[in-house]
Parts: C-alpha cells; structure tokens; sequence
C-alpha cells in the first residue's frame, strides 16, 4: 500500500538508514550546486544503496550541458559522490532518454553496512522531525516531537513533514 507525505529533500522526516533502496528519477535535476547536499540527505536515509537516474551533465554534448547550466540542472554528480568518497559501482549513461538535451545517467552508490547502520529493523515508516531527527508519535491528527517539540498536520490523511509546517507545541505532551 503506498504511503503518501508531504517532505522536503533537503531534510527528509526519515530515521538514519531506515530504506534499504534509495530511488530518485529526475527529482534531483532542478538543484544544481546543491549536489553535495542531497547526496548527504539520501545517503544517511539509506541503508544499503541509493539508485539514482538523474541528469548526466558529464555525458551531455556541448548544446545539452548549455542547456542544464540555464535551468539550473546539477552538474558533477560523480566527481561530488567521489569527493564524499561515497562507493559508486556504476555511472553510465542510462538507455536512450527521452530529451536527448537532457540525457540520463545511471548512478549506483553501495553504503557499507557499518556506516550509520540500524540497530534495529525498522517495520513501516517511521517518521522522524526533519528538522532534529528526533522520534515522532502520532496525537491526533499531527505528528509530534517530544524533543523538538514541533507538531506537523496530518491533511486529509497526508503527513505534511516541511518544517515551514511545523508548529511550536510545548504543551502538547501535556494533553496526551
């Protein structure tokens, strides 16, 4: 059953390796010079691999790398996963893409399993503060922290997880 939140990629509300398989498409395309960043974020919510089919600036022809540079498409993503001294086993260029001004590379980054590993197997999806890391319980229809002390709404069944949601609530464990 899919499980729908409302979070931003920059602070993901999710436990430190708590997803086996980290998977983007062209999410992470809109955010050149932010590379490094969002390879952190993926990479200390994944346990075992993060697979990444994004814009592949480095296999691009000169018109293509012309193009991503006006849109603001990242570029370097093998050179930045290196320099984290990430273990990439795989960047290629992925298939045929649609937009041949926009080609797609394959990237696949192996975590070691010492490195931020679980202590526990995590079942389900715990939510965690985006913006502390700290455990979250459901009270009604908002997340809370007890730590941080911040509640974000549940909409229509829909966590929203972006700390511009987030709420002051430092009396709220008082009523639950």
């Amino acid at each position: 059953m899919p499980v729908l939140a409302m979070a931003d990629m920059f602070s993901l509300p999710l436990a430190n390796s708590s997803v086996d398989i980290v998977y983007t498409n062209h999410a992470m395309e809109p955010n050149g010079g932010h590379e490094a960043d969002l390879l952190k974020e993926l990479y200390r919510v994944a346990r075992e691999y993060l697979i990444l089919l994004e814009p592949a600036y480095e296999f691009a022809s000169a018109e293509a790398k012309a193009r991503m540079e006006r849109n603001g498409y990242i570029k370097n993503l093998y050179q930045t996963a290196k320099s984290l001294k990430y273990d990439v086993l795989t960047w290629e260029l992925y298939g045929e893409s649609a937009n041949p001004l926009n080609p797609t590379g394959l990237m696949i980054i192996r975590k070691h399993p010492l490195e931020e590993s679980s202590e526990k197997e995590i079942k389900g999806i715990n939510y965690v503060c985006p913006l502390t890391h700290s455990n979250m319980e459901i009270m009604g229809n908002v997340y809370y922290s007890k730590e941080s002390m911040l509640a974000y709404p549940i909409i229509n069944g829909v966590p929203c997880l972006l700390s511009e949601y987030a709420v002051v609530a430092t009396k709220m464990s008082d009523y639950f």
